[in-house]
Protein backbone atom coordinates (compact mmCIF):
# COMPACT_ATOMS: atom_id res chain seq x y z
CA UNK A 1 0.00 0.00 0.00
CA UNK A 2 1.16 3.35 -0.92
CA UNK A 3 1.46 5.92 1.98
CA UNK A 4 0.73 9.61 0.75
CA UNK A 5 2.66 11.82 3.08
CA UNK A 6 1.67 16.15 2.88
CA UNK A 7 4.21 18.30 3.29
CA UNK A 8 3.82 21.64 3.85
CA UNK A 9 4.49 24.64 6.07
CA UNK A 10 7.83 24.93 6.77
CA UNK A 11 10.86 22.56 4.93
CA UNK A 12 14.03 22.86 5.02
CA UNK A 13 15.96 22.61 1.83
CA UNK A 14 19.15 20.95 2.77
CA UNK A 15 22.27 21.65 0.99
CA UNK A 16 25.91 22.18 1.36
CA UNK A 17 25.62 21.32 4.97
CA UNK A 18 22.62 23.81 6.19
CA UNK A 19 19.48 24.38 6.08
CA UNK A 20 17.21 27.20 5.09
CA UNK A 21 13.98 27.23 6.96
CA UNK A 22 11.14 28.08 4.87
CA UNK A 23 7.18 29.17 4.99
CA UNK A 24 4.20 29.70 3.17
CA UNK A 25 1.87 31.41 5.22
CA UNK A 26 -1.20 34.41 4.96
CA UNK A 27 -2.44 37.08 7.64
CA UNK A 28 -5.71 38.55 8.50
CA UNK A 29 -5.85 41.78 10.77
CA UNK A 30 -8.96 43.26 9.53
CA UNK A 31 -12.01 42.17 8.10
CA UNK A 32 -10.82 40.21 5.10
CA UNK A 33 -8.60 42.79 3.27
CA UNK A 34 -5.15 43.02 4.10
CA UNK A 35 -2.13 43.85 1.66
CA UNK A 36 1.35 42.53 2.89
CA UNK A 37 2.96 46.00 1.63
CA UNK A 38 6.76 45.47 2.38
CA UNK A 39 9.12 43.61 5.01
CA UNK A 40 12.16 43.64 6.87
CA UNK A 41 14.46 41.22 7.71
CA UNK A 42 16.56 41.32 10.59
CA UNK A 43 19.78 39.75 11.41
CA UNK A 44 18.38 37.32 13.45
CA UNK A 45 16.12 36.71 10.77
CA UNK A 46 12.81 37.81 12.50
CA UNK A 47 10.79 40.02 10.22
CA UNK A 48 9.26 43.35 10.33
CA UNK A 49 6.06 43.57 7.85
CA UNK A 50 4.16 46.42 7.34
CA UNK A 51 0.33 45.29 6.47
CA UNK A 52 -2.29 48.12 5.12
CA UNK A 53 -5.77 46.85 5.89
CA UNK A 54 -8.55 49.32 4.41
CA UNK A 55 -11.79 49.59 6.26
CA UNK A 56 -15.31 51.06 5.87
CA UNK A 57 -14.46 54.76 6.02
CA UNK A 58 -10.74 54.49 6.02
CA UNK A 59 -8.02 52.29 6.63
CA UNK A 60 -5.14 50.73 9.35
CA UNK A 61 -2.06 50.58 9.28
CA UNK A 62 -0.22 47.55 11.11
CA UNK A 63 3.15 46.60 11.78
CA UNK A 64 4.08 42.75 12.62
CA UNK A 65 7.00 41.46 14.20
CA UNK A 66 7.75 37.45 13.10
CA UNK A 67 9.61 35.03 14.19
CA UNK A 68 11.75 33.38 11.57
CA UNK A 69 8.97 31.02 10.89
CA UNK A 70 6.75 33.25 9.79
CA UNK A 71 4.60 33.73 12.78
CA UNK A 72 3.53 36.20 14.77
CA UNK A 73 5.05 37.40 17.62
CA UNK A 74 3.30 40.39 18.10
CA UNK A 75 1.25 43.25 15.83
CA UNK A 76 0.48 46.94 16.51
CA UNK A 77 -1.90 49.69 14.54
CA UNK A 78 0.66 52.19 13.94
CA UNK A 79 -1.82 54.29 11.91
CA UNK A 80 -5.08 55.40 11.24
CA UNK A 81 -6.54 57.38 8.49
CA UNK A 82 -10.19 58.96 7.98
CA UNK A 83 -9.52 57.96 4.48
CA UNK A 84 -8.37 55.51 2.22
CA UNK A 85 -4.46 55.84 1.55
CA UNK A 86 -3.88 55.23 -2.04
CA UNK A 87 -0.32 52.65 -1.16
CA UNK A 88 1.40 53.41 2.06
CA UNK A 89 4.27 53.54 -0.71
CA UNK A 90 4.29 51.59 -3.24
CA UNK A 91 5.82 49.15 -5.69
CA UNK A 92 8.22 46.52 -5.27
CA UNK A 93 11.88 47.73 -4.33
CA UNK A 94 10.54 50.99 -3.47
CA UNK A 95 11.41 50.44 0.19
CA UNK A 96 8.69 51.98 1.83
CA UNK A 97 9.72 50.42 5.14
CA UNK A 98 13.39 51.23 6.20
CA UNK A 99 15.86 50.42 9.31
CA UNK A 100 17.09 54.04 10.18
CA UNK A 101 19.43 52.57 12.86
CA UNK A 102 19.28 49.82 15.58
CA UNK A 103 16.66 51.45 16.75
CA UNK A 104 14.46 53.16 14.66
CA UNK A 105 11.84 52.47 11.47
CA UNK A 106 11.01 54.54 8.77
CA UNK A 107 7.83 54.52 7.01
CA UNK A 108 7.01 56.61 3.50
CA UNK A 109 3.79 56.38 2.27
CA UNK A 110 0.37 58.75 0.82
CA UNK A 111 -2.48 60.57 2.72
CA UNK A 112 -5.43 60.77 0.90
CA UNK A 113 -7.16 63.85 1.53
CA UNK A 114 -10.74 62.66 -0.28
CA UNK A 115 -13.30 61.19 1.76
CA UNK A 116 -15.72 60.99 -0.66
CA UNK A 117 -14.09 59.04 -3.65
CA UNK A 118 -10.51 58.11 -1.97
CA UNK A 119 -9.00 60.01 -5.07
CA UNK A 120 -5.20 59.96 -4.36
CA UNK A 121 -5.51 63.35 -7.11
CA UNK A 122 -5.91 65.08 -3.78
CA UNK A 123 -3.08 63.79 -1.27
CA UNK A 124 -0.60 64.57 0.95
CA UNK A 125 2.99 62.31 1.20
CA UNK A 126 3.95 61.66 5.01
CA UNK A 127 7.01 60.02 6.37
CA UNK A 128 6.36 58.11 9.88
CA UNK A 129 9.42 57.56 12.10
CA UNK A 130 8.95 54.73 14.61
CA UNK A 131 10.63 52.96 17.02
CA UNK A 132 11.55 48.98 16.92
CA UNK A 133 8.33 48.47 19.17
CA UNK A 134 5.94 50.08 17.24
CA UNK A 135 5.85 53.56 19.03
CA UNK A 136 5.46 56.90 16.88
CA UNK A 137 8.68 59.17 17.26
CA UNK A 138 7.79 61.71 14.61
CA UNK A 139 5.22 62.22 11.71
CA UNK A 140 5.80 64.95 8.55
CA UNK A 141 3.17 65.35 5.82
CA UNK A 142 4.60 67.27 2.75
CA UNK A 143 2.05 69.08 0.34
CA UNK A 144 -0.49 71.14 0.29
CA UNK A 145 -3.40 69.16 -1.06
CA UNK A 146 -6.42 70.96 -1.86
CA UNK A 147 -6.93 69.55 -5.73
CA UNK A 148 -2.90 68.97 -6.11
CA UNK A 149 -0.78 66.28 -4.72
CA UNK A 150 2.53 64.67 -3.54
CA UNK A 151 3.18 61.00 -3.19
CA UNK A 152 6.15 59.64 -1.79
CA UNK A 153 6.41 55.73 -3.10
CA UNK A 154 9.61 55.34 -0.87
CA UNK A 155 12.66 56.17 0.42
CA UNK A 156 16.11 55.99 1.39
CA UNK A 157 18.53 56.65 3.92
CA UNK A 158 22.15 58.55 3.32
CA UNK A 159 24.88 57.94 5.68
CA UNK A 160 24.46 60.86 6.97
CA UNK A 161 21.38 60.32 8.19
CA UNK A 162 19.34 62.59 6.13
CA UNK A 163 16.37 61.12 4.11
CA UNK A 164 15.79 60.56 0.29
CA UNK A 165 11.99 60.12 -0.85
CA UNK A 166 10.53 59.67 -4.25
CA UNK A 167 7.47 60.31 -6.17
CA UNK A 168 5.30 62.10 -7.99
CA UNK A 169 3.72 65.50 -7.72
CA UNK A 170 1.15 68.48 -9.76
CA UNK A 171 2.34 71.42 -8.65
CA UNK A 172 0.38 74.57 -9.43
CA UNK A 173 2.84 75.99 -11.77
CA UNK A 174 2.89 72.52 -13.74
CA UNK A 175 -0.45 71.44 -15.81
CA UNK A 176 0.50 67.96 -15.57
CA UNK A 177 2.37 66.10 -13.06
CA UNK A 178 6.17 65.77 -12.46
CA UNK A 179 9.02 63.73 -10.57
CA UNK A 180 9.06 64.80 -6.69
CA UNK A 181 12.14 64.74 -4.91
CA UNK A 182 12.42 65.26 -1.39
CA UNK A 183 15.54 65.27 0.79
CA UNK A 184 14.53 66.01 5.07
CA UNK A 185 16.67 65.71 7.78
CA UNK A 186 16.51 63.11 10.38
CA UNK A 187 13.45 64.48 11.49
CA UNK A 188 11.49 65.13 8.88
CA UNK A 189 12.33 68.44 8.54
CA UNK A 190 12.85 69.24 4.32
CA UNK A 191 16.34 70.09 3.32
CA UNK A 192 15.54 70.81 -0.10
CA UNK A 193 12.73 69.53 -2.78
CA UNK A 194 12.63 69.19 -6.94
CA UNK A 195 10.02 68.87 -8.92
CA UNK A 196 11.68 67.40 -11.86
CA UNK A 197 9.60 68.21 -15.25
CA UNK A 198 9.88 67.94 -19.08
CA UNK A 199 7.26 68.52 -21.93
CA UNK A 200 5.35 65.47 -21.05
CA UNK A 201 3.83 64.31 -17.50
CA UNK A 202 6.37 61.86 -15.31
CA UNK A 203 6.18 60.25 -12.39
CA UNK A 204 8.97 58.48 -10.53
CA UNK A 205 9.09 55.48 -7.65
CA UNK A 206 11.84 54.23 -7.10
CA UNK A 207 15.60 56.03 -5.75
CA UNK A 208 19.02 54.77 -5.37
CA UNK A 209 22.32 56.31 -4.80
CA UNK A 210 24.76 56.05 -7.15
CA UNK A 211 28.55 55.67 -6.34
CA UNK A 212 29.54 59.53 -7.20
CA UNK A 213 26.77 60.80 -4.43
CA UNK A 214 24.27 61.40 -6.72
CA UNK A 215 20.82 59.58 -7.48
CA UNK A 216 19.36 57.51 -9.92
CA UNK A 217 15.63 57.06 -10.24
CA UNK A 218 12.95 55.67 -12.56
CA UNK A 219 9.41 55.31 -13.16
CA UNK A 220 6.97 56.48 -16.22
CA UNK A 221 6.23 59.21 -18.94
CA UNK A 222 2.86 59.82 -20.48
CA UNK A 223 4.13 60.20 -24.19
CA UNK A 224 0.00 60.12 -25.28
CA UNK A 225 -3.08 60.77 -24.01
CA UNK A 226 -3.04 56.99 -22.70
CA UNK A 227 0.28 55.38 -23.70
CA UNK A 228 3.49 55.73 -21.33
CA UNK A 229 7.25 54.82 -21.50
CA UNK A 230 9.92 53.61 -18.89
CA UNK A 231 12.17 56.23 -17.98
CA UNK A 232 15.55 56.73 -15.75
CA UNK A 233 16.69 60.04 -14.65
CA UNK A 234 20.17 60.51 -13.26
CA UNK A 235 20.56 63.41 -10.53
CA UNK A 236 23.15 64.80 -8.76
CA UNK A 237 23.80 65.58 -5.08
CA UNK A 238 21.40 68.54 -5.41
CA UNK A 239 18.49 66.68 -7.27
CA UNK A 240 19.80 68.65 -10.25
CA UNK A 241 19.17 66.09 -13.86
CA UNK A 242 22.24 65.37 -15.27
CA UNK A 243 20.39 62.97 -17.86
CA UNK A 244 17.49 61.06 -18.64
CA UNK A 245 16.31 58.39 -20.71
CA UNK A 246 13.28 56.99 -22.25
CA UNK A 247 12.32 53.15 -23.74
CA UNK A 248 9.31 51.97 -25.16
CA UNK A 249 7.12 50.72 -28.33
CA UNK A 250 5.71 53.20 -30.64
CA UNK A 251 2.16 53.06 -29.76
CA UNK A 252 2.19 50.69 -26.54
CA UNK A 253 2.01 51.17 -23.30
CA UNK A 254 4.74 50.30 -21.07
CA UNK A 255 4.77 52.28 -17.71
CA UNK A 256 6.60 51.55 -15.59
CA UNK A 257 10.55 50.47 -14.98
CA UNK A 258 12.46 49.83 -11.84
CA UNK A 259 16.30 50.65 -11.28
CA UNK A 260 19.29 49.24 -9.29
CA UNK A 261 22.77 50.07 -9.04
CA UNK A 262 24.79 47.34 -10.05
CA UNK A 263 28.79 46.80 -8.14
CA UNK A 264 30.49 47.78 -11.42
CA UNK A 265 28.73 51.03 -10.67
CA UNK A 266 26.29 50.70 -14.18
CA UNK A 267 22.43 50.13 -13.57
CA UNK A 268 20.02 47.20 -14.47
CA UNK A 269 16.40 48.18 -15.24
CA UNK A 270 13.31 45.80 -15.42
CA UNK A 271 9.90 46.37 -16.93
CA UNK A 272 7.73 45.14 -18.98
CA UNK A 273 8.06 45.52 -23.24
CA UNK A 274 5.49 45.25 -25.78
CA UNK A 275 5.92 42.75 -28.43
CA UNK A 276 4.95 45.30 -31.80
CA UNK A 277 3.52 42.45 -33.55
CA UNK A 278 0.85 40.71 -31.74
CA UNK A 279 0.88 43.73 -28.66
CA UNK A 280 1.54 41.03 -26.37
CA UNK A 281 3.34 42.05 -22.89
CA UNK A 282 7.05 40.90 -22.87
CA UNK A 283 9.62 41.27 -19.52
CA UNK A 284 12.16 43.25 -19.83
CA UNK A 285 15.15 43.23 -18.62
CA UNK A 286 18.28 45.95 -19.69
CA UNK A 287 21.63 47.10 -18.26
CA UNK A 288 22.72 50.80 -19.03
CA UNK A 289 26.20 52.35 -18.90
CA UNK A 290 27.24 55.75 -16.61
CA UNK A 291 25.42 57.95 -19.20
CA UNK A 292 22.19 55.66 -19.40
CA UNK A 293 23.13 54.30 -22.95
CA UNK A 294 21.90 50.52 -23.35
CA UNK A 295 24.94 47.78 -22.92
CA UNK A 296 22.82 44.85 -23.32
CA UNK A 297 18.79 44.22 -23.29
CA UNK A 298 16.58 40.45 -22.74
CA UNK A 299 13.15 39.98 -22.95
CA UNK A 300 11.47 37.32 -21.47
CA UNK A 301 8.27 35.19 -23.00
CA UNK A 302 5.88 33.58 -21.28
CA UNK A 303 2.38 31.16 -22.88
CA UNK A 304 0.13 34.65 -21.50
CA UNK A 305 1.71 38.36 -20.34
CA UNK A 306 4.80 38.49 -18.15
CA UNK A 307 6.41 41.76 -16.61
CA UNK A 308 8.39 42.67 -13.75
CA UNK A 309 7.64 44.52 -11.36
CA UNK A 310 9.98 45.22 -9.09
CA UNK A 311 13.69 46.47 -8.50
CA UNK A 312 16.38 43.45 -9.64
CA UNK A 313 18.29 42.42 -6.78
CA UNK A 314 22.07 41.46 -7.50
CA UNK A 315 23.25 38.59 -5.56
CA UNK A 316 26.87 37.86 -4.32
CA UNK A 317 27.87 35.88 -7.86
CA UNK A 318 26.53 38.79 -10.12
CA UNK A 319 23.96 37.22 -10.62
CA UNK A 320 20.58 38.66 -11.17
CA UNK A 321 17.07 38.17 -8.77
CA UNK A 322 13.61 39.58 -9.87
CA UNK A 323 10.31 39.28 -9.30
CA UNK A 324 7.05 40.02 -10.94
CA UNK A 325 3.31 38.74 -12.54
CA UNK A 326 2.73 36.19 -15.17
CA UNK A 327 -1.05 35.93 -16.27
CA UNK A 328 -1.90 32.58 -16.55
CA UNK A 329 -4.58 32.83 -19.01
CA UNK A 330 -5.06 35.73 -21.34
CA UNK A 331 -6.94 38.13 -18.99
CA UNK A 332 -6.65 39.34 -15.37
CA UNK A 333 -8.86 36.76 -13.92
CA UNK A 334 -5.79 34.60 -12.72
CA UNK A 335 -2.13 36.27 -12.03
CA UNK A 336 0.60 34.47 -10.37
CA UNK A 337 3.41 36.00 -8.39
CA UNK A 338 6.67 35.19 -10.88
CA UNK A 339 10.12 35.30 -9.41
CA UNK A 340 13.36 34.72 -11.57
CA UNK A 341 16.82 34.39 -11.37
CA UNK A 342 19.28 35.74 -14.74
CA UNK A 343 23.08 35.38 -14.87
CA UNK A 344 24.67 38.44 -15.20
CA UNK A 345 24.18 39.16 -19.13
CA UNK A 346 20.80 37.96 -18.47
CA UNK A 347 20.23 34.43 -19.29
CA UNK A 348 17.43 32.98 -17.17
CA UNK A 349 18.91 30.29 -14.91
CA UNK A 350 15.40 29.78 -13.13
CA UNK A 351 11.95 30.95 -12.99
CA UNK A 352 9.34 29.91 -10.47
CA UNK A 353 5.35 30.86 -10.21
CA UNK A 354 3.10 30.87 -7.36
CA UNK A 355 -0.60 30.86 -7.16
CA UNK A 356 -1.03 30.29 -3.76
CA UNK A 357 -4.92 29.52 -3.61
CA UNK A 358 -4.99 27.53 -6.85
CA UNK A 359 -7.67 28.43 -10.09
CA UNK A 360 -9.08 32.06 -10.78
CA UNK A 361 -6.88 34.28 -8.16
CA UNK A 362 -4.95 37.00 -8.55
CA UNK A 363 -1.68 37.24 -6.62
CA UNK A 364 0.22 40.59 -5.91
CA UNK A 365 3.74 40.67 -4.83
CA UNK A 366 5.13 44.14 -3.45
CA UNK A 367 8.20 43.39 -1.90
CA UNK A 368 10.93 41.00 -2.68
CA UNK A 369 14.10 40.66 0.30
CA UNK A 370 16.61 38.33 0.60
CA UNK A 371 18.45 36.59 3.83
CA UNK A 372 21.39 36.36 5.03
CA UNK A 373 21.59 32.55 4.26
CA UNK A 374 20.33 33.00 0.68
CA UNK A 375 16.77 32.56 1.22
CA UNK A 376 14.07 34.76 -0.64
CA UNK A 377 11.58 36.57 1.63
CA UNK A 378 8.26 37.39 -0.69
CA UNK A 379 5.61 39.91 0.41
CA UNK A 380 2.37 40.39 -1.00
CA UNK A 381 -1.56 39.61 -1.28
CA UNK A 382 -3.81 36.63 -2.68
CA UNK A 383 -7.43 36.39 -3.12
CA UNK A 384 -9.90 34.41 -4.87
CA UNK A 385 -11.49 35.75 -8.07
CA UNK A 386 -13.39 37.84 -7.66
CA UNK A 387 -11.61 39.99 -5.47
CA UNK A 388 -14.27 40.09 -2.37
CA UNK A 389 -11.22 39.12 -0.30
CA UNK A 390 -7.75 39.60 -0.09
CA UNK A 391 -4.74 38.43 2.90
CA UNK A 392 -1.60 39.82 3.48
CA UNK A 393 0.78 36.84 1.94
CA UNK A 394 4.37 36.23 2.99
CA UNK A 395 6.52 33.35 1.69
CA UNK A 396 9.98 32.58 2.88
CA UNK A 397 11.72 30.64 -0.28
CA UNK A 398 15.32 28.61 -0.53
CA UNK A 399 18.18 30.24 -2.84
CA UNK A 400 16.70 28.65 -5.70
CA UNK A 401 13.34 29.96 -5.26
CA UNK A 402 12.01 26.47 -3.96
CA UNK A 403 9.74 26.11 -0.68
CA UNK A 404 11.01 22.45 -0.46
CA UNK A 405 13.42 20.60 -1.86
CA UNK A 406 12.99 19.56 -5.75
CA UNK A 407 10.57 22.97 -5.71
CA UNK A 408 7.37 20.67 -5.79
CA UNK A 409 4.43 23.02 -5.22
CA UNK A 410 2.87 24.63 -2.48
CA UNK A 411 1.46 21.14 -1.42
CA UNK A 412 3.49 18.52 -2.04
CA UNK A 413 2.73 14.60 -2.40
CA UNK A 414 5.54 12.47 -2.14
CA UNK A 415 4.60 8.55 -2.78
CA UNK A 416 6.26 5.52 -0.50
CA UNK A 417 6.34 2.08 -1.40
CA UNK A 418 6.47 0.85 2.12
CA UNK A 419 3.79 0.79 4.43
CA UNK A 420 5.25 3.06 7.42
CA UNK A 421 3.72 4.64 10.19
CA UNK A 422 3.72 8.38 10.29
CA UNK A 423 6.26 9.88 12.57
CA UNK A 424 4.94 11.32 15.69
CA UNK A 425 6.44 12.76 19.35
CA UNK A 426 6.48 15.15 21.32
CA UNK A 427 9.16 17.14 23.24
CA UNK A 428 8.79 18.05 27.09
CA UNK A 429 8.97 20.63 28.72
CA UNK A 430 8.56 23.59 26.60
CA UNK A 431 9.73 25.99 26.87
CA UNK A 432 12.23 24.71 28.36
CA UNK A 433 15.61 25.71 30.37
CA UNK A 434 17.80 23.42 28.61
CA UNK A 435 16.95 19.76 29.79
CA UNK A 436 14.28 18.40 27.35
CA UNK A 437 12.65 14.90 26.54
CA UNK A 438 12.12 14.02 23.21
CA UNK A 439 9.29 10.68 22.92
CA UNK A 440 8.43 9.31 19.67
CA UNK A 441 5.36 7.44 19.76
CA UNK A 442 5.75 5.07 16.67
CA UNK A 443 8.98 2.63 16.13
CA UNK A 444 11.67 5.13 15.10
CA UNK A 445 15.07 3.23 15.59
CA UNK A 446 17.54 3.75 13.14
CA UNK A 447 15.67 7.20 11.97
CA UNK A 448 17.46 10.22 12.76
CA UNK A 449 17.14 13.30 15.14
CA UNK A 450 18.48 16.81 13.96
CA UNK A 451 18.12 20.52 15.77
CA UNK A 452 18.84 23.60 13.67
CA UNK A 453 18.45 26.94 14.83
CA UNK A 454 16.37 30.15 14.00
CA UNK A 455 18.68 30.54 11.19
CA UNK A 456 18.51 27.08 9.78
CA UNK A 457 21.96 25.82 11.12
CA UNK A 458 22.53 22.57 11.85
CA UNK A 459 23.40 22.04 15.49
CA UNK A 460 22.91 18.80 16.12
CA UNK A 461 22.39 15.40 14.11
CA UNK A 462 22.33 11.83 15.17
CA UNK A 463 20.42 8.34 14.78
CA UNK A 464 17.58 7.32 17.18
CA UNK A 465 18.73 4.47 19.24
CA UNK A 466 15.54 4.79 22.09
CA UNK A 467 12.21 5.90 21.24
CA UNK A 468 12.52 7.85 25.05
CA UNK A 469 15.48 10.68 24.17
CA UNK A 470 16.85 12.80 26.78
CA UNK A 471 18.95 16.26 25.71
CA UNK A 472 20.96 18.65 27.68
CA UNK A 473 20.91 21.75 25.82
CA UNK A 474 21.30 24.47 27.92
CA UNK A 475 24.70 25.07 26.58
CA UNK A 476 22.67 27.01 23.55
CA UNK A 477 22.07 30.79 23.74
CA UNK A 478 18.60 31.52 24.66
CA UNK A 479 15.70 31.22 21.60
CA UNK A 480 14.05 29.27 19.16
CA UNK A 481 14.86 26.03 17.98
CA UNK A 482 13.77 23.45 15.42
CA UNK A 483 13.57 19.67 16.30
CA UNK A 484 13.14 17.38 13.29
CA UNK A 485 12.54 13.90 12.73
CA UNK A 486 13.26 12.21 9.20
CA UNK A 487 13.11 8.76 8.28
CA UNK A 488 14.61 6.79 6.06
CA UNK A 489 11.85 7.12 2.95
CA UNK A 490 12.06 11.36 3.85
CA UNK A 491 8.91 11.15 6.02
CA UNK A 492 9.20 13.97 8.69
CA UNK A 493 7.92 15.69 11.51
CA UNK A 494 8.89 18.67 13.69
CA UNK A 495 8.54 20.81 16.45
CA UNK A 496 9.42 24.26 17.33
CA UNK A 497 11.38 24.27 20.95
CA UNK A 498 11.68 27.67 23.18
CA UNK A 499 15.04 27.95 25.22
CA UNK A 500 14.80 30.31 27.96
Amino acid sequence: MKNLILFFGIIFSLSKGYGQVTFNKTYEFSSGWDLGIASLIEEDSSIYSLIQSPITGGAKVYLAYLDPLGDTLWSKNILNFDNYPKTLGGNNGSETLNRYNDSLLLISGIKTLDTINFSSDSSVAFLYMISNTGDSIWYKEYGIGDSTYTKIRGSIINDDGTIISVGTSNSANWPGFESYLLKSDSVGNILWEKHITNSNSQGTDIVKQTPDGGYILSGGVLTSISEWDQIVIKVNALGNVVWRKEFGTVGESEYRTYVNVLTDTNYIIAGVMVNPLNSKELAFLAKLDLNGDTIWTQTYEKPAACFFTGVPIELNDGSLLLSGIVADTGTSITQSVWIVKVDSIGNMLWDRSFNINGGQNLNKIFDLDTCSNGGILLTGAVTSFPPTEWYAWLAKLDSNGCEQTGCANYLSVIENEADEEPIEFTIYPNPSTGMVNIELENDNIGNSLSIYNIVGEQILSEQIVDDEIKKDLSHLPKGIYIILVTDKFGQFDYKKLVLE
